[in-house]
């Protein structure tokens, strides 16, 4: 804590200066402040622009501000400028914008936007001069910092650092002659909590920019579970991004900035406040010197000192964004100490309109990326499909998706032609990776999306198909021997470069080239059988499950032909809420000559394990659910065991509707977001029907 006093530079006064005009006219988003007397307008204050639309908040500057005074001549325009960009925990912080030493009776607000706007937020004049967004250069919020040149004001606008009295060890001062400005500096907890998270493990956030804070932090909670009812199991920790708006100070801060920057720090504080010390030019410096020792401490006492910890207790460290999304300081460094830089992207995919945390825009993923490069780091993570509903039985890609998709593929390697230049005329002789002609004469690039890599001298294409599936000619820009693997099935089929290509929605393949030979023969993958007689099927009946004991289902089951969980008859409320794993029995025959058999499920909810005779032979996961048993079944009687696992939403639902001391399932429940306790349960289990296939 500190006390400082300086002259009080000229029209500050209580209140921030804060000028009550006698009438405002309303002239659309317009404003027109009237005085009774001529005022002058030295800083113009707005809510923080997180308040007027969070879901464009992110986007390059999409609003812009005028402030306007009535000469004899008309209207002058003072200052106009576009409002920064900034991110989704800027709304507790206002912006300021430095006016000049304009007078007069009448002043216009003038305000633009390219998109839609949330909350019209009312402006303030003040007499008071303050720095262009000192909030932001303060690091007290993230912002794109306006490059506006400062306005003309006069040197008794401004803090004299020569003048300024340190009053904190004195008990007695004799005020000078003038209007002195006293202020009081201090620290307190900022009283935020980590989130989301369940009230037992709640608590402060802890301090960032002193090792110290993740010190204590680890010990008490990574450090113990690690050495107690975790030890041998935790492989790596994962810190999410950064939630907690932004923490400026630390004890030992006046200590830190003086060992970074060669010069103390109190006699800058009031800069921190929005005060121009010196110059509109020196503050600037301060201010730059100011945010990099706040990123600096950061990176190395927060982000260093916790993958020190993490890797002495032989743990890996994930972290994701923070730096670029909520706080000041160097985008890429921090991941140099991240086992695996992380970031994350969200769902569903919403266009610019929307904006929001569903905008590509709301997290820094490029740098992540970029860093990964950088550091030569082998892997990058995400915290992917993150969803703003989430009803836990999602299993599907919406059409945006596609849109995502493409705009990754564009990134990838299309080009958009346009312009005359050399470069342009030389890109536009290169022939596309791929070539589309889709039978039904859709936008190929909606439901057909590829990657492509040379593996080993050959060129291999993940392809996928939307929601609709795709099917068409296809060119590839690649030369030998091409086959196509269907991931699920295992089999590879030969195929010709410009054939017609047909992928099921949803689904995938791999499309291979390479030299003759050299990529059909390879011994672990099947291969399409060129003929077969008429395929011959029956239904297999006579079912017992077994379902584990304390989810209140029975241990055993018999039933005929299966059926969804939600319906077996006489079963409670709770057991067919039932979310896990159940085991499928039964036996069939079958005889030498079944030398070719297969196994359909028909429909599954949601993932199968097939086991024939003790043996696992496949983990079906989507549509089709089949799988061959070929080399699995005897002849004569042969055991079918099959492992069905449904998603927890039907669990969820049940214990919502419980007294909490009754719950055995519990989640970070927001009303809206997650299920309630009346939602409908949602199909369960093995539903087939199940056919053997000859």
């Amino acid at each position: 804590m500190c006390v400082l006093a300086f002259p009080t530079p000229k029209g500050d006064s209580g209140e921030d200066g804060v000028l009550v005009p006698e009438s405002v006219e309303r002239d659309g988003e317009n404003r027109i402040f009237r005085f009774a007397a001529p005022v002058t307008v030295r800083s113009l204050v707005l809510p923080g622009i997180d308040k007027w639309n969070s879901s464009h908040a992110y986007e390059p500057p999409w609003m812009r501000v005028a402030l306007d005074v009535m000469t004899a001549r008309g209207w002058k325009e003072v200052v106009r400028t576009p409002l920064p960009t900034t991110n989704w925990r800027d709304y507790v912080e206002t912006f300021t914008l430095a006016c000049g030493e304009e007078s007069g009776y009448e002043w216009r607000f003038r305000f633009e936007h390219d998109l839609p706007i949330r909350n019209y937020c009312e402006p303030r004049l003040s007499s008071a001069p303050r720095m262009t967004d000192w909030e932001g250069r303060s690091a007290r919020t993230l912002r794109s910092l306006p490059k506006n040149a400062p306005p003309q004001q006069g040197a008794d606008c401004f803090v004299d650092p020569a003048k300024i009295v340190d009053l904190t060890s004195r008990r007695e001062w004799t005020v000078p002659a003038g209007r002195w400005t006293v202020v009081r500096f201090g620290h307190v907890n900022s009283k935020r909590v980590n989130a989301p998270a369940p009230k037992e493990a709640t608590g402060w956030e802890c301090d960032k920019l002193d090792p110290a804070g993740i010190e204590a932090h680890f010990r008490g909670f990574i450090g113990r579970l690690n050495e107690g009812p975790l030890k041998g199991r935790m492989r790596a920790i994962i810190v999410d991004s950064w939630e907690c708006f932004c923490q400026t100070w630390t004890p030992k801060m006046e200590t830190y900035f003086r060992e970074a920057n060669g010069y103390g720090l109190r006699r800058w504080l009031p800069a921190l406040f929005g005060w121009i010390v010196g110059s509109p030019d020196v503050t600037e410096r301060f201010l730059t010197d100011w945010r990099r020792t706040n990123g600096n401490l950061i990176t190395r006492n927060y982000y260093g000192r916790m993958a020190e910890l993490a890797h002495e207790a032989g743990l890996e460290v994930y972290y994701e964004t923070a730096f670029g999304d909520i706080v000041h300081g160097d985008l890429m460094e921090y991941w140099k100490f991240a086992d695996a830089p992380m970031c994350e992207f969200w769902y569903p995919h919403k266009d610019r309109l929307a904006g929001g945390c569903c905008w590509y825009q709301f997290k820094p993923i490029r740098p992540c990326a970029s860093a990964a490069h950088i550091y030569g780091k082998k892997r990058v993570a995400a915290e992917a499909f993150t969803g703003s509903g989430i009803h836990w039985d999602e299993r599907f890609m919406l059409p945006a998706t596609r849109v995502a998709l493409k705009r990754l593929s564009d990134a990838g390697g299309k080009v958009v032609f346009g312009g005359k230049d050399a470069l342009v005329r030389a890109l536009a002789a290169i022939r596309k990776d791929v070539a589309t002609c889709p039978v039904l004469g859709d936008d190929p690039s909606e439901d057909f999306m590829w990657i492509h890599r040379k593996v080993e001298g050959l060129d291999r294409y993940f392809v996928a198909a939307g929601t609709n599936g795709w099917r068409g000619r296809v060119t590839f820009r690649a030369k030998g021997e091409a086959s196509v693997l269907d991931p699920v099935s295992l089999e590879r089929t030969t195929w010709r470069n410009g054939d017609e290509l047909e992928i099921p929605p949803s689904r995938s393949v791999f499309v291979e080239f390479g030299e003759e030979g050299r990529v059909s023969a390879q011994p672990s993958e099947r291969r399409t059988r060129t003929s077969a007689p008429p395929p011959t099927s029956c239904k297999l009946r006579g079912w017992t499950l077994s379902f584990p004991l304390g989810w209140g289902a029975p241990e055993k089951v018999a039933l005929e032909k299966p059926v969804s969980w939600t319906d077996i008859p006489g079963f409670s409320q709770e057991a067919r809420a039932f979310s896990g794993t159940v085991a499928y029995e039964t036996v069939f025959e079958c005889s030498a000559d079944d030398s070719c058999l297969e196994l359909d499920l028909g429909r599954v909810e949601s993932v199968a394990k097939v086991f024939v005779n003790g043996r696992p032979v496949r983990t079906l996961w989507c549509e089709p659910y089949r799988c061959r048993l070929d080399g699995f079944v005897r002849d004569g009687v042969n055991h079918l065991r099959i492992e069905v696992t449904n998603t927890w939403h039907n669990r969820v639902v049940y214990d919502l509707g419980q007294p909490e001391e009754h719950r055995k399932t519990w989640i970070i429940y927001k009303p809206r977001y997650n299920p309630a306790p009346t939602d409908p349960f949602v199909p369960s289990g093995l539903l087939g029907p199940v056919r053997m296939v000859r």
